[in-house]
């Protein structure tokens, strides 16, 4: 199929149009081109969506339009080096991320927070109620088996007095990402609302929030439920 072909057949799914669709998985057994996942759009009502195999170089810009979307699972995604702000989606609660191997760095665009944000907010600093609240409704984040995945962007100080982030999260697990040097200090201390937190298999990690010999336990230690293993 040649390409004009190929955005023919994905304007004629319309699945814009399908407004009784909750559910969708994408399975990717070969290569798929950018501007046809562009063109092909979304249902408008869609709860649930599974990416497997996706392997374009970043999402379809239509990802973070998804405002119904309450569970996101993406899996072997591995040309993508970074994700898109999914912050922005005001009903996810539940994220999956698993096997992102060009994943490096998780940068502040996942949040949906540009770069100017709180920049000249040093005089009146806001109350909770009038923050900007980022990944309003999640509950659930698991990153496993990204493999290069080094950083993970803290906030800047400048950012905790104007943005609110993940105030319902419940569960983090962070699984097999063994170069991952660090957690995001000032983001884990606005997620006063975590219970359990799993590190596992993912050394640096390990070395750094272990309790009883971890430089940084005290970080995470405000956790209720902490499980660290090899």
């Amino acid at each position: 199929m040649d390409d004009d072909n190929d955005l023919v057949e994905a304007r004629k799914a319309e699945l814009e149009n399908k407004i009784h669709i909750r559910q969708l998985v994408l399975l990717f057994a070969g290569n798929v081109r950018l501007d046809v996942m562009d063109v092909l759009q979304r249902p408008p009502n869609l709860q649930r969506l599974r990416l497997f195999g996706y392997n374009c170089h970043r999402f379809p810009n239509w990802i973070t339009s998804l405002n119904y979307l309450t569970v996101l699972d993406i899996r072997r995604c591995e040309n993508c080096s970074s994700l898109p702000a999914l912050g922005k989606l005001p009903m996810l609660d539940k994220l999956t991320v698993h096997s992102m191997r060009n994943l490096k760095c998780i940068g502040n665009e996942f949040l949906g927070i540009g770069e100017n944000v709180g920049a000249s907010d040093h005089e009146i600093a806001p109350s909770s109620s009038s923050k900007e609240t980022k990944f309003p409704k999640l509950k659930e984040l698991r990153f496993q088996q990204c493999s290069e995945w080094e950083e993970w962007e803290d906030i800047s100080e400048d950012m905790e007095d104007v943005v609110c982030i993940m105030p319902s999260l419940h569960t983090m697990e962070i699984i097999m990402c063994p170069k991952l040097k660090a957690l995001p200090h000032r983001l884990l201390r606005l997620t006063s609302s975590l219970q359990f937190l799993t590190i596992r298999n993912s050394e640096l990690l390990l070395e750094r929030y272990m309790k009883g010999s971890g430089d940084d336990w005290d970080v995470i230690a405000h956790v209720r439920n902490v499980k660290t293993e090899l």
